[in-house]
């Protein structure tokens, strides 16, 4: 005899902060190695939860930060100069992303051709990379 498979009822909610410890209690028994972020941060700007049976079961959070695209001249002065430039773009632009943008991180996907080179100089500036793969959803079409 063939069982056919349980379908799951799954309500959507938004995230209250009564649901904290549930979501602390799922973020551990996936066993990731990563803190979980304080979720009433304000750029934390999606929040839900689902339940089924009145258990919540799974949970979804949207964290704002912003994608980097750096551009120079690859002509213009010598390399040190170039790198002097960007240490001002770098700077001027980190300190508004955090006072005016009300950011707590910023992004930058290099490519192949710079990323050894490049990302070591971003490592020595305080940048990390992060040990997860990124994956891109397009929401525009």
């Amino acid at each position: 005899m063939v069982v056919p498979p349980r379908v799951i009822v799954l309500e959507i909610r938004p995230y209250s902060p009564e649901d904290k410890s549930e979501i602390e209690r799922i973020h551990r028994t996936q066993g990731f190695d990563y803190t979980l972020p304080d979720l009433d941060q304000p750029l934390f700007f999606i929040k839900l939860v689902g339940e089924e049976d009145g258990r919540i079961i799974n949970a979804a959070f949207a964290h704002l930060t912003a994608e980097i695209y750096y551009m120079a001249e690859p002509t213009t002065g010598t390399p040190r100069q170039r790198m002097g430039n960007f240490l001002a773009m770098e700077d001027l632009f980190c300190k508004v992303a955090y006072v005016k943008g009300g950011l707590s991180d910023l992004h930058a996907w290099l490519p192949p051709q710079i990323e050894k080179a490049f990302g070591r100089r971003l490592m020595r500036l305080g940048w990390r990379r992060p040990l997860w793969t990124d994956f891109c959803k397009d929401l525009q079409g």
